[in-house]
């Protein structure tokens, strides 16, 4: 019996090495655990739905049909994937700032997409028309192109989160391997799937709205479990407010990333974080104005502006960030001890302050960093 178990423990601690990061669980957060266990159900779920996805485009593509000819199915497949090069590119250009502050509501935007995009190739698949199955299908490849950059960026942000041993390379590496036993598990899945759905709509679109349900259900599950302890622009107002309020047991990192929201910005005023309004005169007479000692607030009732000097730090952004806070929630400017203690409060939490994720773009303008919040 002990020279039993002795094997089974062998091949337990083999499996940890080739699938867990090496020191774990010391290594990593302590939401790894929670996240993969969602992340890799959300992943197997997708995987199904991709093959129901890719059995639909091959049929609308011709493959089976006598009348359809190899170079009219190539042409589609090429322009299909040209117009997904294209939405990657845009996409990348015109949202990448946003996936690093908004890591969270991009991971779950992303699967959301990548599931209307399976329905479009499944639904498309009943087209006889071919321009409009084949614009059909385009607009299916740009949705997967905005789930492929937006996907695999979060995910970098996810595995920088995880690593805490200076072991990002061994963290990503461990979840590629997870994720491809995942998708042999999937593809046999599939195989077993295919044959038997294969013709018959109603099964079709049952087991598609069943994978479904499960990969949304286990995508809120996964980004609901990760514990950042990074601030973006959301929860960094919700601990200000939290602070101000006095709550000050609820400055946790678990109980603030629980109260982040997805998709509606708890935020109301436009915010310009960097932006020069010395050189905006006329402009610049029209708000009132606090002077700090890197920074200086503009601000009237549906716009605030902050410009930073050149001296500015992440210390200096944190307390001008603060400041704003602190007036829009009590309509009194906070003495210095109050950041000072509030920093404090920050620390015995273990927040990490020496970053941010608060939407930084270089300006035009004379000035070191330009912020640009946007309220909902």
């Amino acid at each position: 019996m002990k020279k039993y178990n002795k094997k089974n423990q062998k091949f337990i601690d083999t499996l940890y090495e080739i699938f867990l990061p090496k020191g774990y669980p010391t290594s990593v957060t302590g939401d790894y655990l929670e996240y993969q266990f969602w992340d890799s159900l959300q992943a197997f779920a997708s995987s199904m739905n991709g093959a129901l996805a890719t059995q639909a485009i091959l049929k609308g593509v011709g493959v089976g049909n006598e009348k359809a000819t190899a170079l009219a199915a190539t042409i589609t497949w090429l322009l299909k994937d040209g117009s997904g090069m294209i939405g990657r590119i845009l996409f990348a250009w015109k949202k990448g700032t946003d996936l690093d502050r908004y890591s969270k509501t991009w991971r779950l935007l992303a699967d959301i997409l990548n599931d209307i995009s399976f329905f479009i190739d499944i639904f498309s698949s009943w087209i006889t028309y071919y321009p409009l199955f084949f614009s059909f299908l385009c607009f299916s490849s740009i949705l997967k192109s905005i789930v492929g950059v937006a996907g695999g960026v979060t995910r970098t942000v996810v595995v920088q989160h995880q690593a805490i041993k200076d072991n990002i390379a061994d963290v990503s590496a461990k979840d590629g391997s997870q994720e491809t036993l995942l998708n042999l598990v999937s593809l046999i899945s599939s195989l077993m799937l295919l044959p038997l759905v294969h013709e018959n709509e109603i099964l079709i679109w049952i087991s598609f709205v069943i994978l479904t349900f499960i990969h949304l259900f286990s995508n809120y599950n996964a980004v609901k479990s990760l514990k950042f302890s990074v601030f973006n622009q959301e929860t960094y107002h919700i601990v200000v407010k939290e602070y101000i309020n006095g709550n000050l047991q609820n400055l946790n990192i678990n109980f603030i990333n629980k109260e982040e929201p997805l998709f509606k910005s708890h935020i109301t005023k436009k915010r310009y974080l960097g932006y020069n309004l010395n050189n905006d005169i006329a402009k610049k007479e029209k708000y009132l104005s606090y002077e700090g000692k890197d920074y200086t607030i503009f601000y009237q009732e549906n716009e605030i502006f902050i410009n930073f000097k050149e001296t500015s730090t992440v210390t200096s952004e944190f307390h001008a960030l603060f400041v704003l806070e602190y007036y829009l929630q009590t309509n009194e400017y906070p003495k210095n001890s109050s950041f000072d203690n509030f920093i404090h409060e920050l620390q015995i939490n273990k927040w990490n302050l020496t970053r941010h994720h608060f939407a930084i773009e270089k300006n035009d303008d004379d000035v070191k960093d330009c912020f640009i919040l946007t309220g909902a």
